[in-house]
């Protein structure tokens, strides 16, 4: 994920000490291992990561979990994050092939498989890949390789995709041939009138009673996240029946409905913090002390985990958290409501701290939501040509194309690896025109200083005019 270190992308996430165990469904993930696949199907709020976490924390030998994001469109990147949490479980694993991955010219993705097929099932026992997000993951190359890999999976590797809609992987075909087993929807994931019960119980530390839960239960539709405000709004409620009515007869969104009611109870610098950082994927103190300009988030971060404020760790050690993204969403509702040039300045703040601890990819994508493509343009100039060698070409062409041509004219080593792109994708009238645009931009300038771009461009030259 954009930001946090890799460990965290590949930490399986602590369970919260209010989640409730469901058996039932647990006993499903075990007996879908008999086939290749299991998916976990819902919308955001349904606990599909809480689920597959408390499975996860319970096996015998930890799976290998990915947290996905956005950026792992980048193919290289995908794959390279897949033999990176492999290499956790077992650091000898593909060694030769990550590194290959690291180069300006890597496999071909069907190569890649075929190899990493066959060193995971030379590899003892047997092997569970969780692949959390995968709703995030659109890039057809990456799909693509998938379904070969599906096709060629070897019998000790199982795969877990947690996803808010079904992907594009012939899944069809999957359950005709009986490699998909389980599928957990959101009819299978909602709460049912005695797991609500259990729920708000031991939230709310006090019996309720029937009808209020039946109440509840029919309002929400079993829907995880509902319940789960619905318990911190009633939380030290002394007229619980009276709210519950209240809840069940308004005509507000809920989480509009329970929002409401959590920001109210909180200090005012409690509401500020969270306004000012719903618009950010991952959190940890220093991030945001750099964009509140206070210090001492890191407790505010602890505490607001503890409160079971929709804030989880990512890690253990509890360093790296996230909000729940429908949490976010209507945060970051409010703050446009409240001050809606706030969220700009919060993305450049995030983006100079991540450019200073080294989290580029995180940078540059802060730059870009900041509007500020003077900074965006920058860092991805100065770093171009590292994406370019470790063969993450394809992030390089995103920002690229996200840059107007009126940016990327002015700068040489932007329209060096523009006239790339170009030439990539067949249009080498348009590639040679941004070759002299290059070094009609080089022209004049300090030699010492633009060796490198020369250098980039010599690169171009040999591929474009070969």
């Amino acid at each position: 994920m954009p930001g946090t270190p890799l460990y965290i992308k590949f930490s399986i996430p602590p369970v919260s000490s209010a989640t409730l165990s469901r058996p039932f469904l647990l006993k499903s993930l075990d007996q879908g291992q008999a086939g290749k696949l299991t998916l976990i199907s819902a919308p955001a709020g349904f606990g599909k990561t809480s689920l597959l976490a408390d499975w996860a924390n319970n096996c015998s030998a930890p799976p290998v979990w990915i947290s996905l994001d956005e950026n792992d469109n980048d193919p290289i990147r995908f794959f390279s994050n897949i033999l990176a949490a492999f290499q956790m479980i077992d650091p000898n694993l593909a060694l030769e092939l990550a590194h290959d991955l690291q180069s300006p010219r890597p496999l071909s993705l069907e190569e890649l498989l075929t190899d990493l097929i066959d060193q995971v099932a030379a590899q003892p026992g047997q092997q569970v890949l969780i692949l959390d997000d995968f709703h995030l993951i659109y890039a057809y190359p990456i799909l693509n390789a998938l379904t070969i890999l599906f096709d060629n999976l070897p019998a000790n590797l199982h795969l877990f995709i947690s996803t808010r809609v079904d992907p594009p992987l012939q899944l069809s075909r999957l359950r005709s041939t009986r490699q998909l087993l389980v599928e957990l929807h959101s009819a299978d994931l909602r709460f049912n009138l005695e797991e609500t019960r259990l729920f708000m119980e031991r939230a709310l530390h006090q019996q309720l009673n029937q009808a209020d839960i039946e109440a509840l239960s029919k309002r929400t539709a079993g829907w995880v996240i509902a319940l789960q405000m619905a318990a911190l709004a009633l939380r030290d409620c002394q007229e619980i029946p009276n709210l519950i009515q209240d809840f069940i007869s308004s005509n507000r969104f809920i989480l509009n409905y329970f929002l409401e009611m959590l920001l109210k109870r909180q200090p005012t610098q409690v509401q500020s913090f969270l306004l000012q950082t719903s618009v950010l994927e991952r959190l940890n103190g220093a991030l945001c002390d750099a964009v509140t300009g206070q210090s001492g988030n890191q407790q505010t971060l602890l505490q607001l985990e503890q409160e079971g404020l929709f804030t989880s760790a990512l890690d253990e050690k509890r360093s790296w958290f996230k909000y729940h993204p429908l949490f976010a969403d209507q945060l970051q509702r409010r703050q446009r409501q409240v001050c809606p040039e706030d969220g700009f300045t919060t993305y450049k703040r995030a983006s100079h701290w991540y450019e200073q601890n080294g989290f580029i990819p995180a940078a540059i994508e802060n730059a870009f939501k900041a509007q500020d493509i003077s900074m965006a343009a920058r860092l991805v100039e100065i770093h171009a040509k590292s994406f370019w060698n470790s063969g993450q070409q394809a992030s390089l062409y995103k920002w690229l194309q996200a840059l107007s041509d009126e940016v990327v004219r002015s700068r040489p080593r932007l329209a060096i690896y523009r006239s790339i792109q170009l030439y990539s994708t067949g249009l080498q009238l348009a590639a040679q025109e941004y070759l002299r645009i290059a070094e009609s931009g080089l022209l004049g300038l300090d030699v010492d200083l633009i060796q490198e771009e020369r250098d980039i461009l010599n690169e171009a030259r040999a591929i474009i005019r070969k």
